[in-house]
């Protein structure tokens, strides 16, 4: 009986461990160009798409650049805006300076999905 406990305590104790290990464990683990394809509510709902292109860099400076859509008729062509920010990977969430903070859902090589914190909305990205 104790050994049988033993063996299943053993199991839930490896079992959970690896399960708790985070998608992203540094700064080079998102290094890079993303584009974000759109945002939803939850990971099942209509997407809203997006204009807009976050670049990662390995020193910590995080690029947010959009294309403002309206200024089209205004002046012949978008306008792109760049904000610069500042991230670092803690307890694989990505905390930025100003924007929030992200859990990340699902991290592949070439897609990314984010979770804001702060809005409960979802990033869908895909690496450029």
């Amino acid at each position: 009986m104790i050994k049988s406990v033993l063996r299943w305590g053993i199991f839930l104790c490896f079992f959970t461990s690896a399960a708790a290990q985070p998608l992203i464990q540094q700064r080079s683990d998102i290094a890079g160009n993303w584009v974000i394809e759109g945002t939803a509510l939850n990971l099942t709902g209509k997407r809203s798409p997006e204009t807009s292109k976050w670049t990662f860099g390995e020193d910590g400076v995080l690029s947010m650049t959009s294309v403002y859509q309206f200024s089209e008729t205004l002046t012949g062509g978008g306008r792109e805006l760049t904000i610069p920010d500042t991230y670092d990977v803690t307890d694989g969430k990505i905390v930025t300076g100003r924007s929030g903070t992200f859990e990340v859902i699902e991290k592949k090589p070439d897609a990314m999905t984010l979770k804001s914190l702060s809005s409960s909305l979802h990033y869908f990205l895909k690496k450029k």
